[in-house]
């Protein structure tokens, strides 16, 4: 069996197989199981053309179902691009005024003290490369 044409269209894959059985076979070749994975395509952000930065996700490694028990605590950020540096705040309107600082090591952990003590509380981040600002998670 060999693989002509992938498509994504509205949502699925389209995909095309050319079925290669040779004159002498007498019965066709049965394939039991086709197995598929799918991969986030993107530009990859070296390339001087992706200038985009997103975050995805941004998670306090600390957390335990929901709750942080300890206030110094590291949030871990799931990028699409690269980020250089990031600012945080507990509060979205000091976030614009909030000092941008390095993306420590490349590890995409950046450390924070929570200020308050108990209680919910949220935390606001946003990352920046040398082109754009990211969204605010």
């Amino acid at each position: 069996m060999i693989l002509e044409d992938i498509q994504p269209i509205s949502s699925t894959v389209n995909v095309d197989f050319i079925r290669d059985i040779p004159k002498t076979t007498p019965t066709p070749t049965v394939y039991p199981k086709l197995t598929f994975m799918i991969i986030e395509e993107y530009t990859s952000s070296t390339d001087e053309d992706n200038k985009t930065v997103f975050i995805r996700e941004a998670n306090v490694i600390e957390s335990v179902d929901g709750n942080i028990y300890n206030t110094d605590t590291n949030i871990h950020l799931n990028l699409y691009g690269i980020g250089l540096q990031y600012r945080i705040s507990e509060n979205l309107e000091d976030l614009e005024t909030s000092q941008w600082l390095d993306i420590p090591d490349n590890t995409l952990n950046i450390p924070y003290n929570i200020t308050s003590q108990y209680g919910e509380v949220n935390i606001y981040v946003q990352v920046k490369n040398a082109y754009n600002e990211s969204n605010v998670k």
